[in-house]
């Protein structure tokens, strides 16, 4: 049942992606992919932590409109997810402030490494190419992924009880250690 709830959050995170922002503009900094990946993550799992972030990933950058190469957000959302299930395997990430930083540096790091490998790659993400307009659009992506991400970290726990703070994750045995 976890399996088949995982897979219909990440169909509905990546055609969320892919629609809304046609509507409504401010969604574009949104990444709701991102959010699935770090919720999932935080489930001290690094293997579903590195498939979810792959497959809602490379499914947002198949969706319309997402980017110049198919692949970069996959490879982002991956390695997020892998690093943050990592480190949630060392320490405890349960509390919902510390889950709402690993959300902002999460945000900050993927926003990073996407832009960085489009400009690596030659294919500039805007007009205008500048520091100053890249640090803007990682703040706005960041502030759009926090309130956002509060309230999908909410929602998500109610639907997933054994991940929520307090719930049976928290007398689960760690593994790794």
């Amino acid at each position: 049942m976890f399996y088949l709830k995982l897979i219909l959050v990440a169909a509905v995170a990546i055609t969320l992606e892919g629609f809304v922002p046609k509507y409504w503009d401010a969604f574009k900094y949104v990444d709701l992919p991102l959010i699935v990946t770090i919720y999932f993550a935080l489930m001290r799992d690094p293997i579903v932590g590195m498939v979810t972030g792959y497959a809602v990933g490379l499914g947002a950058d198949l969706t319309p409109g997402a980017g110049p190469i198919v692949g970069v957000g996959g490879f982002s959302k991956t390695l997020i997810g892998f690093l943050v299930a990592t480190v949630a395997v060392r320490f405890s990430l349960e509390g919902p402030l510390l889950r709402v930083l690993v959300l902002a540096v999460s945000s900050v790091v993927s926003s990073g490494l996407y832009i960085g490998l489009n400009n690596l790659m030659d294919q500039g993400i805007g007009d205008d190419n500048t520091p100053e307009r890249f640090a803007m659009k990682v703040a706005l992506e960041t502030a759009a992924n926090l309130i956002f991400g509060v309230i999908i970290f909410w929602l998500f726990d109610k639907l997933f009880p054994d991940n929520a703070p307090g719930g049976a994750m928290r007398v689960r045995r760690r593994y790794y250690d």
